[in-house]
């Protein structure tokens, strides 16, 4: 009877510091989710991110990492969190790797009740491919934050500031990690690497309004056409969600020009047009 009863109490005690836990995480969860970003989905290459159409990504977290990760709604928009956080590795491999040549910017949007410092490291694996250290043809570098608590950070920094990542054709890591170690608690929204618009690529609603791409889904033979137009000439870019220009003409349009797309891959595509000092984007998708 006396074996019973402390076995029920050890029970009791583990599931009310288990309760106990529980509760503390769910009350340290941020309230309100992480500023909406206002980039131009051209601009932008996006990892994780409810506003753009995001790139694949291999894993959030590694069988090397240390650490564990969920996702929950926060206001009804997809939040990532890790617990119990020493370091946790995010990978773009094989066909997932991102060239990030042509942006300027890395952004993330970061929240923790605990962490007094935060880190955030950038790996390219160089031309073959293949995770081989330094020294090699793989590039990296780690730079330090110090959070702060109970609000969303956010990090919109510079490629520049990874001053040993001297390559960005092949980015196919990205690392967090933080202190306290092994106890931290992160949650990230909106990851994801920009560019500037143009000098001359301000997007121009009316222009824009002027523009019909179709049909859109498409087997990749697309008709642009502008209504009520003169002729001009144009500039025409399609761009993946990796950000390659996968195809570009300049043309004399009348009223409509047709492009032939045929050849590129079933996905999601960003068309940009550049006339007269404007710029209009449009998404589309090919699936044939």
């Amino acid at each position: 009877m006396k074996t019973i009863t402390s076995l029920k109490l050890r029970t009791l005690s583990i599931f009310l510091i288990s309760f106990t836990i529980n509760l503390n995480t769910q009350a340290q969860a941020p309230s309100v989710a992480a500023p909406s970003p206002t980039a131009a989905a051209a601009d932008v290459i996006s990892m994780y991110c409810d506003t753009y159409t995001n790139v694949a990504v291999n894993t959030w977290l590694t069988s090397w990492s240390a650490g564990n990760t969920s996702t929950l709604q926060i206001a009804g928009n997809e939040t990532r969190v890790y617990t119990n956080l020493d370091f946790v590795g995010i990978e773009t491999t094989g066909a997932n790797m991102i060239n990030i040549s042509s942006m300027t910017k890395f952004h993330v949007n970061a929240y923790t009740p605990n962490m007094t410092k935060f880190r955030i490291k950038l790996v390219d694996w160089g031309a073959n491919g293949v995770y081989q250290g330094t020294p090699n043809d793989d590039k990296e570098h780690e730079l330090e934050f110090t959070p702060i608590q109970n609000g969303w950070n956010s990090y919109d920094i510079n490629l520049t500031s990874f001053t040993g990542l001297t390559t960005k054709n092949h980015i196919a890591q990205l690392i967090f990690s933080g202190n306290p170690t092994g106890t931290g608690t992160l949650y990230i929204d909106n990851v994801y690497y920009s560019k500037p618009a143009l000098a001359n690529g301000i997007s121009d609603l009316s222009f824009e309004n002027t523009l019909n791409i179709f049909p859109n889904p498409s087997n990749g033979n697309i008709t642009v056409k502008f209504e009520n137009s003169k002729s001009k000439n144009i500039s025409i870019k399609v761009i993946n969600l990796l950000g390659k220009v996968v195809y570009t003409t300049n043309t004399y349009l009348n009223e409509s020009t047709n492009l032939e797309l045929s050849n590129l891959a079933n996905g999601f595509y960003h068309i940009q047009i550049n006339c007269d000092g404007k710029m209009a984007t449009k998404k589309i998708i090919i699936k044939q």
